[in-house]
């Protein structure tokens, strides 16, 4: 029966030779080329599976020789690593057991030597006579049907026998809370887009048709059946469009401790530890031993196929990480929480994120202002600028600027803060061209392959400072003309082609007629204008022309009626505090966008110094989502970002603002971080 055993298993044969070749020098050369190959391989899926961990933020290394070894051995008895027994893996030469046992020892030491020179620069395979269940095979082993008696220590192998509909991060976690040696194996194998199509589109079509016949009023099975079908239909959905892949998945749970009664409670822990996340899970009676085999490193399930495998789609498989978590470890991250599953805490540190921008989501009183005044402020603390938006005023930001040192400004009619929208600062920037540059996918690169300069690109974009203030004063009073929704679908928002063209030259004139121009930017510092010189070149132009007299009529509120003491006057804010919140509660609903738009294109100077990082938060964005003129304005010192070192923060209550418009679709998808506090489902 050994020597039955050992032919099934590939050693030995007719005459004591090993199977596929005779033993000699080309012999130990093949062999020793089968085992390069599969190193080569091996190398390939390791350095893969590295890379992915590593961009997790997690550190691994590969046991190897000796190590690895020892690691089976711990695994499979009662080895210690501290032992005075060392463990040995490799003869002194690489070729397979079976039929060199035959050859003259003389020959044999030729052969050797051979083989010595052929594998210099190779893994080794396993030497003369020596085979790994040799190395690591227990002195003992009872089997039971329930558990295996392992030099004595007893274990028993679980596995999982049901899935819940739904999967959540972190569902397997909760096994590492268990007190003991728990192992918990994963296997997975991702099957063909055919094989996945011919099995959920079965399901699919025996759901649908048990649906029509069967008709037993238990309402509950009805439920069941319906929920059974969705999840299918969408699967088959996310296949076929090659969103994801269909994969076997086995999950296996392997326990050892010192006494059966002991070994049962681990067990009966386990249960109920799945049994929470709905998971079901039953021992793999019968078939202890294989289900040892199975949880050791051998990459092969040896449990029937009738116990394991389920059909899962590839995200979902990717929330079983057994060690996950929600955890954020920043090292210079300004905390944020405790993870309530480990106890341990959160640091956040966006820039060190794809990208450093932000979207905060919850209804009202779930905590996004909360979030905003402790992030601003530790975030201070690491020297970043800060700039704060506050449409409402019922936050309490500005106590909090006052607290640290900061200034506060309140833009709203009659107010003693003002801003000039024409201003120039130092650092003033025309973003549409610094987005040009910087809002590709690839960053820094240019499309010939060579790389950006971020100093030739904001100097370049500061050399355009005229032509982009031209654009985004047209984009303002654009808003501004905005009066209701018959109007805003002009060519620029409230604005027709013809108007709008009318409100660039104006805008171009008045600098002119400050001594500021375009293609000078030693005249940027000049004192700017002011929006009613704008307006009375304007009017200049309206005492000719019909267009422009209507446009007047349009803006009359920002000159001559309620709104006319928001811009009226030079910029009297202190611009150089590194915490400056601005107000704008009390102005109405329709003129927020407008003067928002105003505040961001103002401070776009000091919010675009590289050699100091700022975050610019902006509370209920959705007074800006909601005009297509102001949210492309966000998209644009989203994309600039990152040439700018400036991060934006968006904060909303409604997602809808978000999801049902280009640009706040864009806005979620560049937002490396997502935050959201008891927000309900809302239909689009």
């Amino acid at each position: 029966p050994v020597d039955a055993l050992l032919k099934i298993l590939g050693f030995g044969g007719k005459g004591g030779k090993t199977p596929g070749g005779k033993a000699s020098k080309k012999d130990a050369k093949r062999r020793q080329e089968e085992a390069e190959a599969a190193y080569r391989v091996l190398s390939t899926r390791a350095n893969s599976f590295y890379n992915g961990f590593v961009r997790l933020g997690c550190r691994i290394s590969a046991l190897t020789d000796m190590e690895f070894l020892s690691f089976l051995l711990g695994q499979m008895t009662d080895w210690d690593e501290d032992s005075e027994r060392p463990p040995t893996l490799y003869e002194h030469v690489s070729l397979d057991p079976g039929g060199y046992d035959q050859i003259p020892p003389e020959k044999r030491d030729e052969l050797i030597r051979e083989a010595e020179k052929i594998r210099e620069e190779a893994p080794p395979a396993l030497g003369i006579g020596d085979l790994v269940a040799d190395k690591i095979a227990p002195d003992t082993a009872k089997v039971f049907p329930d558990f295996l008696e392992v030099d004595g220590k007893f274990r028993t192998t679980m596995f999982v026998s049901g899935w819940p509909d739904e999967v959540f991060f972190g569902m397997l976690a909760d096994l590492n809370r268990i007190e003991g040696r728990v192992k918990v194996v994963k296997f997975v194998d991702p099957r063909p887009k055919r094989e996945a199509q011919q099995i959920l589109g079965g399901r699919v079509a025996a759901l649908r048709a048990s649906s029509k016949t069967a008709d037993d009023g238990n309402v509950n099975a009805e439920q069941q059946r319906e929920i059974a079908q969705y999840t299918n239909e969408q699967a088959l959905l996310e296949i076929n469009s090659g969103r994801q892949r269909y994969l076997e998945m086995s999950v296996l749970v392997h326990m050892e401790a010192d006494s059966e009664e002991r070994l049962y409670g681990m067990a009966q822990e386990v249960q109920d530890t799945l049994a929470g996340w709905n998971v079901s899970s039953q021992l793999a009676r019968e078939q202890m031993w294989e289900g040892l085999l199975s949880t050791n490193a051998f990459g092969h399930n040896y449990l029937s196929d009738r116990y394991c495998p389920f059909g899962m789609l590839s995200r979902p498989a990717a929330c079983l990480f057994s060690y996950g978590s929600q955890q954020i470890d920043h090292e210079h991250g300004a905390f944020v929480g405790v993870d309530t599953r480990s106890n341990a805490v959160m640091t956040l540190d966006p820039r060190q994120l794809v990208n450093p921008h932000g979207v905060i989501l919850g209804q009202s009183g779930g905590g996004k202002s909360f979030v905003i005044k402790s992030l601003s402020t530790r975030f201070l603390m690491f020297g970043h600028r800060q700039v704060i938006l506050d449409p409402e005023g019922n936050s309490r930001y500005v106590r909090v600027a006052k607290k640290v040192g900061g200034a506060y400004a309140v833009i709203a009619p009659g107010s003693k803060h003002k801003i000039n929208p024409f201003d120039l600062h130092e650092d003033y920037m025309n973003l549409d061209l610094l987005d040009d540059i910087f809002g590709a996918a690839e960053p820094d690169v240019e499309e010939d392959g060579e790389e950006h300069d971020p100093e030739d690109a904001t100097r370049a974009a500061r050399m355009a400072a005229v032509d982009g203030k031209a654009q985004e004063i047209t984009r303002m009073v654009s808003l501004m003309a905005v009066t209701d929704d018959s109007n805003s679908s002009g060519a620029v928002g409230g604005l027709s082609g013809a108007e709008a063209s009318f409100v660039e030259r104006a805008v171009y004139e008045v600098y002119d007629a400050a001594g500021i121009k375009r293609d000078d930017p030693t005249t940027h510092h000049l004192p700017a204008p002011i929006f009613p010189d704008f307006w009375e070149t304007l009017r200049g132009y309206a005492e000719s022309n019909p267009i422009v007299e209507n446009l007047l009529e349009k803006l009359w509120s920002w000159h001559s009626g309620s709104l006319s003491k928001i811009f009226d006057a030079p910029t009297n804010v202190d611009l150089k505090s590194k915490y400056l919140v601005f107000q704008i509660s009390k102005v109405q609903e329709r003129q927020k966008a407008p003067v928002m738009h105003a505040i961001l294109e103002f401070l776009n100077g000091i919010l675009s110094n590289r050699d100091e990082p700022s975050d610019c938060w902006i509370d209920e964005a959705w007074s800006l989502l909601a005009f297509d003129m102001s949210a492309k304005f966000i998209e644009t010192m989203c994309r600039s970002g990152r040439a700018r070192d400036n991060a934006m923060w968006l904060a909303s209550q409604a997602i809808n603002e978000f999801v049902e418009s280009r640009e706040g679709n864009f806005i979620l998808d560049l937002a490396a971080t997502h935050m959201i506090f008891r927000h309900e489902h809302q239909k689009s």
